[in-house]
C-alpha cells in the first residue's frame, strides 16, 4: 500500500460544517458535522451525494482561542463513498484559500494535535 504524504497534519475534530453546491445559483446551505480537517481540507458525511471534481461553497465555523471564526470557502470534492444507503463520506479539498485563511486553519489543527479534546465514544446499537 503507498504511502499518502500530507502536506498538512490532519486532525479528527467535529465542528460545523455547511455546504452547498457553488453552480447553482439559490441552494440552501446544507449542514454536516466535519469528521476532521487539514489547512488543505475537510472530510465529513453527507445525506445528499456529491461526485468528485463538484465544486462547492464552505461555510466552517471554527472554535479558535480567541473565539469561534467562521470562513467561507471553496473546495472541489476530492473523493466520494458510500457508507450506507443515501448515505456520502467525502473529502473535500479546499481552492482559493488566502494565506492567512490557511495559516488560522493550521494553527486550529496544530493547537488540536498538542490538546486533543475528548470526543464521546460513538453510538452502538443494541
Amino acid at each position: 500500500m503507498p504511502s499518502e504524504r500530507r502536506r498538512f497534519d490532519r486532525v479528527p475534530e467535529t465542528f460545523e460544517v455547511q455546504y452547498r453546491r457553488l453552480d447553482w445559483t439559490g441552494e440552501p446551505w446544507r449542514a454536516v458535522r466535519s469528521l476532521n480537517i487539514s489547512a488543505s481540507g475537510v472530510r465529513f458525511i453527507s445525506l445528499q451525494p456529491l461526485d468528485p471534481g463538484m465544486l462547492l461553497e464552505l461555510q466552517l465555523k471554527l472554535p479558535l482561542e480567541r473565539g469561534e471564526t467562521i470562513f467561507i470557502v471553496k473546495g472541489s470534492v476530492a473523493w466520494s463513498k458510500s457508507v450506507a444507503a443515501g448515505v456520502a463520506e467525502l473529502g473535500v479539498q479546499f481552492m482559493d484559500l488566502t494565506l492567512d485563511q490557511q495559516a488560522q486553519i493550521d494553527e486550529f489543527v496544530q493547537f488540536l494535535l498538542k490538546h486533543p479534546r475528548p470526543h464521546p465514544p460513538p453510538d452502538r446499537d443494541g
